[in-house]
């Protein structure tokens, strides 16, 4: 998890989709406090920030952007719930891949319908991820060829696939030994653009 500043004096705490693995995080970087009380979210949040995403698209709209890009990645909220390492869950929000990617999807659907009820076709809209996590219980690509088949569906302009290195090489599953940048071009198939970024 990415958190930024001195989480006991701002008053807000973390909100993750899984409290067990965020405090063990937060302790492998000297970061726990018994005063940091780290919240899972419940199922009636998760479905008010998914709303909350197209209350933000709306603004943007309004201020004049030229787009937005939705960050699944850097162990960033949504990467947590699409992780089997940091999601934990046994509701309709963790468990089976389809169920941890949900809520990414239904964000992606909600930002897409903003632009559409504000008739916007040029309203930019990317999707940035990570496509693999170290850990035995983690990201692997196959579930994140699972991820880009299903955003590949919707109307986005380009996905964004950030990593160390550029030519970063698939640890395991789908593709294992060839670049992920390949692996992904060759799944889009010019369907939309692809950016990679690393190193």
């Amino acid at each position: 998890m990415e958190f930024f500043g001195n989480i006991e004096s701002s008053g807000l705490f973390p909100v993750t989709s899984s409290v067990g693995p965020a405090i063990e995080e937060l302790k492998s970087k000297g970061m726990y406090s018994e005063k940091n009380q780290i919240h899972e979210l419940t199922d009636e949040e998760i479905k008010k920030i998914i709303e909350n995403y197209g209350k933000a698209t709306e603004l943007c709209i309004k201020a004049g952007f030229d787009g937005v890009e939705i960050h699944g990645g850097y162990t960033n909220l949504l990467q947590q719930f699409f992780s089997g390492h940091y999601n934990k869950r046994t509701d309709d929000w963790g468990g089976s891949v389809e169920k941890r990617m949900d809520i990414c999807l239904k964000i992606v659907d909600t930002v897409c319908k903003v632009r559409e009820k504000n008739n916007l076709p040029d309203f930019i809209i990317g999707y940035r991820f990570s496509p693999e996590e170290p850990f035995e219980d983690g990201i692997t690509m196959t579930e994140t060829m699972k991820l880009v088949r299903e955003l590949i569906k919707r109307p986005l302009q380009y996905l964004s696939i950030s990593q160390k290195n550029f030519f970063q090489k698939t640890r395991r599953g789908e593709g294992a030994g060839i670049e992920r940048i390949k692996v992904i071009h060759d799944e889009i198939g010019g369907k939309m653009a692809l950016i990679g970024v690393g190193d």
